[in-house]
C-alpha cells in the first residue's frame, strides 16, 4: 500500500497530498484503500528518513572540522588551548 501511495505522489510532482482519497476521487475518479491518516503518517515517516539520512553526515563534518582546527600546525601552542575552548563553546547542542 505504501508503494502505491508513493507511486500516486510521484505521478503528481511528488506531492503526497495528491495521494489523498479525496484528491484521487475528485481528479481521477478512483477509490483508494488508504485514508487521510495513512497519508499523514507517510509524510511523518518520510521526514524522519530525511533527517536520519542527513544527521550522520553533519556529525562527521563536525568531527572533521574539530580535528582539522586542533591539528593545524600553523598556530603556535599558546593559542591552541584558547582555540580549543572556543571551538567547544560553539558546538551545537545535540538533540537525543
Amino acid at each position: 500500500m505504501a508503494a502505491r501511495t508513493l507511486l500516486c505522489a510521484a505521478k503528481n510532482k511528488f506531492r503526497l497530498d495528491a495521494a489523498k482519497p479525496a484528491y484521487q476521487l475528485e481528479n481521477f475518479g478512483k477509490t483508494v484503500p488508504w485514508d487521510e491518516t495513512f497519508i499523514a503518517e507517510m509524510k511523518r515517516g518520510l521526514i524522519a528518513c530525511r533527517v536520519m539520512l542527513v544527521k550522520p553526515s553533519l556529525i562527521q563534518i563536525g568531527k572533521l572540522a574539530d580535528t582539522n582546527y586542533l591539528d593545524s600546525p600553523s598556530f603556535s601552542s599558546t593559542y591552541v588551548s584558547i582555540r580549543y575552548i572556543t571551538i567547544l563553546s560553539h558546538k551545537p547542542v545535540k538533540c537525543s
